[in-house]
């Protein structure tokens, strides 16, 4: 199983349900409620379960490139359509086409979030 998740893609770093409760527990009830939600929240996962690319998760996390700034081209998530576009995304096209063809073992990794 493998991932691709660029840094600026938002959508890979959507905060968890709990990370949400948490944070608006911290803003009205202060350091308290930050407590409650810090022990709340699992950095490994976030709004749409747990994040594939954490090291929880399991997957090989493959090389991306950073992908453009949100809003950057008037979308939140340019950087969320790049992975397949050889044009956009070279680094990420290279290692999908690796994948495919049979040679994984040949991707360029990428640490764990």
């Amino acid at each position: 199983m493998f991932v691709g998740a660029a840094n600026h893609d938002l959508i890979s770093w959507a905060p968890s349900g709990k990370q949400v409760i948490g944070g608006a527990l911290g803003s009205v009830l202060g350091p308290v409620g930050t407590f409650v939600g810090e022990s709340l929240a699992d950095p490994t996962q976030n709004w749409f379960g747990r994040d594939p690319a954490s090291e929880a998760f399991g997957a090989t996390r493959f090389a991306v490139s950073d992908g453009p700034l949100p809003f950057s081209d008037g979308s939140p998530t340019p950087a969320h359509s790049n992975y397949f576009s050889p044009e956009r995304d070279p680094v990420s096209a290279k290692n999908i086409a690796r994948i495919v063809s049979g040679h994984s073992d040949r991707i360029t990794t990428e640490p764990y979030r």
